[in-house]
């Protein structure tokens, strides 16, 4: 509760205290430690400018409904739905509290304990990301001098190798797609390289036939992942495909001329995928690395393979570096020194 009122008030003892009315009806008393009534006056307009300061700072519960209400137009659908999500298992592991009283050490224990319970460290760090994320905002709209959890990091995890699937794998799982659309969507990704919801958001109006390429482009709708445009070639094979689809909205869509949703194509490609008797850890996920290692093993440098996935970082495309072809070893030996 906010304090109401304070008098200043000197006691027996010659020394002055503050006393404090509360707005529930409470009162307390606070000791200045002054002799002297100057002093004294000082240490309440000290006190006066920390209560105003604590009274500033909001519950977390409070924070993100303005946190939410700045970021709904900035952040794209998807973000802010895992941030909410992030969020609602932060009240419950932490309380709801000044944003400025959580510590690394309360964050940590949060942590340890979800790693008892089996979640993966990926999911662990996810929700970590988004947490620092949700309470960094703060320091930029000046409630907050530091993020309280900026000390906080990742937990460290082996770098796992992409899995991609090869040609015979492919032809394999494509004879088990009995929805012709499905089908068409997996081609179409593994030729491209686009993320899933890149694919379910495309539109007629985002493929550049003349030009023989796709434009991935924000939307009113859609925003890409980096926030930016780019263009994907169309490969020869894909020309027909496209052409065979119905002329609606997207590219890619139901009878009714809706697009998928993401959960029903993941599903439907995991039941395709252990119908080939495909590797357990392969996902739809698995076709964006499939293009980008069939690229990598035909000789397709790093860098162009980055530009062509959409990823800010080189680093996020260096994963694949290690497919490079053994010819490259040739070309090194041909150095004379």
């Amino acid at each position: 509760m906010s304090i109401a009122k304070i008098y200043l008030t000197k006691r027996q003892n010659k020394k002055y205290y503050l006393c404090l009315k509360h707005s529930d009806g409470r009162v307390t008393w606070k000791s200045t430690k002054c002799n002297k009534k100057p002093d004294a006056l000082l240490f309440l307009k000290s006190f006066q400018i920390e209560s105003t300061k604590e009274e500033r700072i909001p519950l977390f519960s409070e924070y993100m409904k303005m946190f939410i209400s700045l970021n709904t137009s900035v952040l794209r659908k998807r973000t802010l739905t895992d941030y909410e999500r992030a969020s609602k298992k932060f009240l419950v592991f932490a309380g709801d509290k000044q944003i400025d009283k959580y510590t690394p050490h309360e964050f940590e224990t949060i942590r340890a304990r979800e790693l008892e319970r089996g979640i993966s460290i990926s999911t662990i760090n996810i929700f970590t990301r988004s947490i620092k994320s949700i309470l960094g905002f703060s320091v930029r709209q000046g409630l907050l001098p530091i993020n309280p959890l900026a000390k906080v990091r990742q937990i460290k995890q082996p770098k796992k190798l992409p899995v991609f699937l090869t040609y015979d794998q492919m032809h394999s799982l494509l004879t088990f797609a009995e929805n012709t659309t499905i089908k068409d969507l997996i081609q179409f990704t593994a030729l491209t390289g686009l993320r899933l919801s890149e694919i379910v958001n495309l539109r007629w109006e985002n493929i550049d036939i003349p030009n023989n390429q796709i434009v991935i482009s924000n939307s009113d709708d859609f925003q890409t992942k980096s926030g930016k445009n780019r263009v994907v070639p169309i490969h020869p094979k894909l020309m027909e495909l496209i052409l065979r689809q119905r002329r609606t909205k997207y590219l890619f869509s139901k009878s009714n001329g809706m697009n998928f949703h993401k959960d029903f194509i993941t599903h439907y490609f995991k039941k395709c995928a252990r119908k080939a008797g495909l590797p357990e850890e392969i996902h739809f996920h698995s076709l964006r690395h499939t293009f980008a290692s069939w690229l990598v093993q035909y000789g397709v440098s790093i860098y162009e393979v980055q530009h062509l996935l959409g990823h800010s970082d080189v680093n996020t495309t260096q994963i694949y570096a290690h497919l490079t072809p053994s010819h490259l070893q040739s070309a090194v030996n041909r150095i004379q020194f």
